[in-house]
């Protein structure tokens, strides 16, 4: 029997841009659905939208976790059993560390999808309609997320 002190699960799905973060995040959240389990599930990239990004963060990501940490006793007050978030993880340990930080009580997991660099510049060649030079930047940046030990 669950307690409130049970951790609450979460999964972090991450990768690349492109990877598919957010359509697996999804089909977690409909699989929960059919099992009753109340959860959350959320993009990250919904919680950092600002521009210009903020100076010192250039991907939005401080303010993901600032924002997270805001939300997370809503969702703990909606009864939440576990999570799942879509999110581009670039450092395992800090990221680890913004999430514990940004949602006391969790228990965090994050799961990296490998996806072959030709099939992300085809998702993305056909989902980004961004100028030349912020695509170019995106397929640029692809290719630099470290492995999942990191």
């Amino acid at each position: 029997m669950e307690t409130m002190l049970d951790p609450i699960p979460v999964i972090v799905v991450t990768g690349p841009v492109g990877a598919g973060k957010s359509t697996v995040a999804e089909a977690m959240s409909s699989l929960l659905e059919e099992r009753g389990i109340v959860h959350a599930t959320i993009d990250q990239d919904f919680l950092r939208v600002v521009r210009p990004t903020p100076p010192g963060d250039p991907f939005g990501a401080e303010l993901g976790y600032r924002n997270l940490a805001t939300i997370w006793p809503n969702l703990l007050e909606a009864g939440i059993r576990c999570a799942t978030i879509a999110d581009v993880v670039e450092n395992r340990a800090q990221s680890l560390a913004a999430y514990a930080q940004a949602m006391p009580g969790a228990s965090i997991t994050i799961v990296r999808l490998e996806v072959p660099m030709d099939l992300i510049q085809e998702r993305l060649a056909i989902r980004e309609r961004t100028p030349h030079d912020v695509a170019e930047e995106i397929l640029r940046r692809c290719g630099q997320f470290p492995s999942p030990a990191n």
